[in-house]
């Protein structure tokens, strides 16, 4: 599945740009990068939320 998820080094560049990052206020964001993967997921198959993988939530 490594294809269709975002790089270690991807996320490095995007971490510090989501929200509920550690520091921020409110609620963290434990899975932003799960998250972000489940929404590329989408975007390049097209397909609906109950398609998703097990392993992107």
């Amino acid at each position: 599945m490594s294809r269709r998820t975002l790089t270690d080094r991807q996320w490095a560049i995007i971490e510090p740009l989501v929200p509920g990052k550690e520091g921020d206020r409110g609620r963290t964001g434990a899975d932003n990068r799960l998250f972000l993967d489940a929404i590329l997921w989408l975007a390049r198959g097209a397909s609906p939320w109950r398609d998703l993988p097990p392993e992107l939530g």
